[in-house]
């Protein structure tokens, strides 16, 4: 008996991908695996396009044929869309449905707030007056001095 093995490409696409662990500047990608009748051989990666809006102008390939990627270097607040294709050893399928639109995360940058503490201080003492502003703020303080003598 012989059996012979026909190879072709990817007759069928993979699901649609969604979108996960959404950050400011990177996105988890998931989507289902091609059908096992639709895959002509095995699936060895796959191809990513995506790009802002319902542009899909950059393209990546996934080192391994699992069906979850990390999308990198993305720009934070921005909307993207994802197709993906299966890649077998000869040739590539045909590329999924338009994922939904998504939009990463808004920037979360860490900012400090400095703020100055300004002091006019006013000591009087037999009717003379000191005064003292710092850094042009006038911040008003006065001392009281009392003193107390108790004879017995």
């Amino acid at each position: 008996m012989i059996i012979f093995l026909i190879f072709a490409a990817p007759t069928g696409s993979p699901g649609v991908p969604t979108a996960s662990a959404i950050m400011s500047t990177n996105i988890t990608l998931i989507w289902t695996q091609i059908d096992c009748l639709d895959r002509n051989g095995v699936i060895t990666s796959y191809i990513i396009q995506y790009g802002e809006g319902t542009n899909r102008d950059i393209t990546i390939t996934t080192p391994s044929s699992a069906t979850t990627h990390l999308i990198t270097d993305l720009k934070p607040f921005t909307q993207y869309t994802f197709t993906v294709a299966g890649v077998s050893s000869v040739g590539t399928g045909s590329f999924s449905s338009a994922s939904l639109v998504t939009r990463t995360a808004e920037d979360s940058k860490q900012f400090t707030i400095t703020y100055y503490i300004n002091i006019n201080v006013i000591y009087e003492y037999n009717t003379n007056t000191y005064s003292y502003i710092h850094n042009t703020h006038i911040c008003t303080y006065k001392f009281t001095y009392i003193h107390t003598y108790i004879h017995t």
